[in-house]
């Protein structure tokens, strides 16, 4: 009986080494590749709800939810990219303030596209263009503007979080040339001044105006969530569009760990190559004069990277959000803090996957943004749109949950 015990218990941990990752070091960075199956399986993330706003039957209006954070208090921060503005929830979903507005004055943003607790208190609203942070304080008196140190530089802001003394922001660079630009698409950290301290990853792209084709590939990745920042202050960042593997940087852009897993490319169907042609042709607008646009037959491998405080990263990949079992809006991999593919969650909860939008508000609680997708395709689309049903979009509900267990 004894050596039948001990027989099941070796093969348990071979079965678990198996499928644990195989490592490897290369020039002093540890590699990590995992095969497709998580070491313990699929679990379930049970979920109880603690209030929502918007919808048809309620006075609560949202123009596109883009960010959503949490504090000490049990509050919620939401971030309207289309109103401009900073709704702010109290934890029983009471409506408690609104933080900025649209315009050009103190603590005032235009078209913003995230936010992030600044290292003095404050929350810093992430103003795309011109780049800048534009902080306020929780009761909205301003607080001032942070910037790059670079004077006269033409700076697009697409992302920014601050945490474990490193401030990092997903910037774009852009350089007037002779009959086009070259823009310079990188994470950088920085300082208090402005002055960035460093790189962790990006690429430059030259754009000629005389035959410019406006390619999904050469947009990526300061954008849509392929990077997050633990609170050690490391960044976690997705160096390659269609590559299922990420990075660890220290907070000084040394590469520390490369996690990749096997992964079955993902074909786009209809639905998302409209989605994608739909905001890639809103985005290319900006120019004024007709230009191409290209997008990929397959979906990006990562679609969020989330640093959990426990010092796991939660990856929700190409698939997490489509054809889920019923019940289960979407389903994360989720690694182990050496890289290893430890288990599946399953967030289970009422929704649609492919239209609407998860946030992650601290360790206990998860907003569902219903009809995220819809508004964000209307948003780049420059109307009210229809859905793939050919019906008129529902307006975005907030829902609240806590995260049991």
């Amino acid at each position: 009986m004894r050596k039948t015990t001990m027989l099941i218990m070796v093969l348990i941990a071979l079965a678990g080494f198996a499928t644990a990752g195989d490592v490897t070091t290369v020039d002093g960075v540890v590699h990590v590749a995992n095969s497709a199956t998580p070491r313990d399986g699929v679990v379930d993330m049970e979920l109880e709800e603690l209030w929502r706003r918007g919808g048809e039957d309620d006075d609560m209006f949202f123009g596109m939810v883009m960010k959503a954070l949490g504090d000490d208090e049990g509050n919620v921060y939401l971030l309207d990219m289309q109103l401009a503005e900073v709704q702010v929830f109290g934890p029983d979903g009471e409506n408690v303030n609104t933080l900025s507005r649209e315009g050009d004055g103190p603590g005032e943003v235009r078209q913003p596209s995230d936010m992030t607790w600044m290292p003095d208190g404050s929350l810093g609203i992430v103003q795309t263009f011109p780049g800048r942070i534009v902080k306020v304080a929780k009761d909205n008196t301003p607080v001032g503007i942070f910037k790059t140190g670079e004077e006269g530089a033409l700076i697009a802001v697409a992302e920014a979080s601050s945490k474990g003394g490193n401030l990092v922001m997903g910037v774009i660079g852009i350089e007037v040339v002779e009959g086009g630009q070259d823009r310079h698409i990188y994470l950088g950290s920085y300082d208090e001044n402005g002055v960035e301290l460093c790189r962790y990853t990006g690429f430059d792209v030259h754009w000629d105006f005389s035959n410019i084709v406006f390619r999904e590939r050469e947009q990526y990745f300061v954008m849509f969530g392929k990077w997050d920042l633990a609170n050690d202050g490391r960044v976690i960042a997705v160096p390659d569009l269609f590559e299922y593997a990420y990075n660890v940087y220290a907070a000084d852009g040394t590469i520390e760990r490369t996690v990749s897993r096997a992964f079955e490319p993902y074909e786009r169907d209809d639905q998302d190559r409209a989605l994608i042609n739909t905001i890639m042709e809103g985005a290319s607008q900006q120019f004024p004069f007709p230009i191409e646009t290209e997008i990929e037959d397959i979906e990006t491998p990562v679609g969020q990277v989330i640093a959990h405080s426990s010092g796991e990263v939660w990856i929700l990949n190409a698939r997490g959000a489509r054809n889920q079992p019923d019940g289960v809006l979407a389903t994360y991999d989720v690694f182990d803090a050496e890289g290893h593919f430890e288990r599946q969650e399953q967030v289970n909860c009422p929704g649609n996957g492919r239209k609407d939008g998860i946030f992650f508000v601290g360790d206990d609680r998860l907003l569902v943004v219903h009809g995220l997708l819809d508004a964000l395709g209307a948003q780049f689309g420059g109307g009210a749109g229809e859905n793939e049903d050919g019906e008129e979009p529902q307006p975005i509900e907030v829902v609240c949950y806590k995260i049991k267990g």
